[in-house]
């Protein structure tokens, strides 16, 4: 087996996320004659091709080889960018998402399992935390790189060009998946073709029923610890409550990301502290509590804390991450996380309606009051649970 080249993933990763067309993919379908409510629906068939697809192709990477998965998600986000190159209707527009979707979906756990597994082979399992917190650092970066190198690129081309460059950017990005070397499956393949596929998913689902720590890291991973990417579609809007120019824009995604980023690096420290799932649990309950503290100040000058609630909860991911992989007996980790996907896509669905449902009742500042309180008090209810059940 050839030793597992990190290095090449981190390139991979970051690749994957430096696409520019992130920041304009809804300016791109209005300037292509759609109107706001269809670019809505577009986001929302984007969410829902991203969930029935999450399944089957998590159950696949456990049976098939992972890294010619990843090398196809790659090659299907090009296309998606190509056809929106192209497109000037619903349909492609919609087409051009489903592409996305799938080529997302064929990643999500397919990664995480990958990188567990090589690791594993090597007897290196204990510096997962360590290699995952790169890669998600990486990921963060490119996305960062990809937002500011937006601004500038719609400075000089069109939105269209901008789609085909990020088209440019998944090949490329392809061509450093096809050279990631590691543990391409958890056993062999003629033992993977003896089982049905269905079984992989039982094995998966018995998984999860059985061992109450999986179930309450997965739980809580949903409606905590994802909150803050759950949130990430609404940036602007604060700015816009806050009355700044849309320079501004890039300005908050740019404190999210560096947040994030930190967050990223600093998780393998933290897990040298708090490695228990107690431990872990209340530190959400902080990054919750640091979100509730932008909300009160609620100005431009409390930007600075805006990053923080990011900065922790993306710490608390990744040991959570860490945690359930040593948590796994049996091998489905790839259908174990697209669980997790799945789970994060129907609350982003709950949590942009209930965002939609309080800002138009309540101030934004007080929408993000809830939310953060409701982070809090969740949080001291897994708290008590994981105190009593494990």
């Amino acid at each position: 087996m050839m030793k597992f080249n990190e290095k090449t993933f981190y390139a991979y990763k970051f690749m994957s996320e430096c696409l520019p067309i992130y920041a304009f993919y809804a300016l791109l379908f209005l300037e292509r004659g759609q109107h706001l409510r269809e670019v809505a629906i577009l986001i929302a068939l984007w969410s829902f091709f991203a969930i029935i697809f999450e399944i089957p192709t998590g159950i696949l990477a456990d049976r098939t080889n992972r890294k010619t998965m990843l090398v196809i998600g790659c090659l299907l986000k090009g296309a998606c960018f190509l056809i929106w190159y192209f497109g000037h209707h619903f349909w492609l527009f919609a087409l051009g998402f489903s592409f996305w979707a799938l080529g997302s979906a064929l990643a999500s756990g397919t990664e995480e399992s990958l990188i567990f597994d090589s690791l594993k082979n090597e007897n290196r399992q204990e510096e997962f935390t360590a290699v995952y917190g790169k890669v998600e650092f990486f990921a963060t970066i490119g996305a960062l790189i990809g937002i500011v190198s937006a601004g500038i690129l719609a400075s000089f081309f069109s939105l269209g060009i901008i789609a085909a460059i990020s088209a440019v950017i998944s090949i490329i990005d392809a061509i450093f998946a096809m050279n990631i070397k590691g543990m391409k499956l958890h056993r062999d393949q003629t033992s993977a073709k003896k089982e049905k596929i269905w079984d992989t998913f039982n094995s998966a689902t018995r998984f999860i029923k059985e061992s109450k720590v999986a179930f309450i890291i997965i739980a809580f991973i949903i409606l905590v610890v994802s909150i803050g990417s759950y949130l990430d579609e609404f940036d602007a809007v604060i700015i816009a409550d806050f009355e700044l120019e849309l320079f501004w824009v890039t300005g908050i995604f740019m404190i999210r990301f560096a947040f994030i980023a930190l967050g990223d690096l600093l998780a393998p420290r933290v897990e040298k502290h708090l490695n228990q799932l107690k431990s872990i649990i209340p530190l959400a309950g902080v990054g919750c509590v640091f979100l509730g503290v932008f909300a009160l100040l609620w100005h431009p000058f409390a930007m600075v804390i805006f990053g923080l609630p990011f900065l922790v909860l993306a710490i608390v991911n990744i040991l959570l991450v860490n945690r359930l992989n040593q948590e796994m007996k049996e091998e489905a980790r790839a259908t174990v996380m697209s669980v997790v996907r799945v789970g994060q896509n129907f609350g982003m669905i709950v949590l942009a309606l209930v965002y939609g449902w309080l800002s138009g009742i309540l101030a934004l500042q007080y929408t993000y009051l809830f939310i953060a309180l409701f982070g809090v008090v969740t949080t001291g209810v897994f708290l008590f649970i994981a105190k009593k059940k494990t």
